[in-house]
């Protein structure tokens, strides 16, 4: 899993370094929350609700398509079960609209709750609204395939509303 994460920090390091003159770079932190929807190994239905802080960077070409990673760490909060803590990275492509970005969403997700870890892949979509010169609004979609360290696979959907601080 570092392999990975480190490869997808080389290849957004690679793209951004090849084309700096003709780069935007905007860097942000951010917080926010969403809903976790999910069916767990053993087959039992959740809903949940998820905590999240993130920082991350965006670079956008002078043709408006936009390339970005994001590291994010969180909590889902169960009502019925322990908490589960999770960290993340996405890689983001799309398209820069001027104060409106779209963008699709390529992730990877490491969980651990009472003793248990699991880590999975998975892919969404996401939009963002930059609704001043530091303030941003974004709404993302994720859906995730999960795998235990027992083998045992679960899946879960999240949706998310950001706001972040860009600097």
């Amino acid at each position: 899993m570092k392999k990975i994460i480190i490869a997808m920090v080389a290849l957004v390091a690679m793209v951004a370094s090849a084309s700096a003159g003709s780069l935007k770079f905007d860097t942000y932190i951010g917080v926010g929350s969403g809903t976790v929807k999910g069916v767990t190994f053993e087959t039992k239905s959740f809903t949940a609700t998820e905590y999240i802080f993130g920082t991350g960077m965006n670079y956008t070409f002078d043709n408006k398509i936009l390339i970005g990673m994001e590291l994010d760490f969180g909590v889902i909060s169960q009502a019925s079960a322990d908490n589960v803590y999770q960290s993340g990275m996405d890689i983001k492509a799309g398209y820069n609209f001027g104060p409106a970005e779209l963008y699709a969403i390529g992730n990877v997700i490491e969980q651990s709750s009472g003793g248990l870890n699991a880590y999975g892949f998975g892919y969404g979509c996401g939009a963002q609204w930059n609704a001043m010169k530091h303030l941003a609004i974004a709404a993302e979609f994720k859906t995730v395939d999960m795998k235990t360290e027992y083998s045992n696979h679960y899946d879960y959907e999240t949706g998310r509303l950001l706001i972040k601080y860009v600097y």
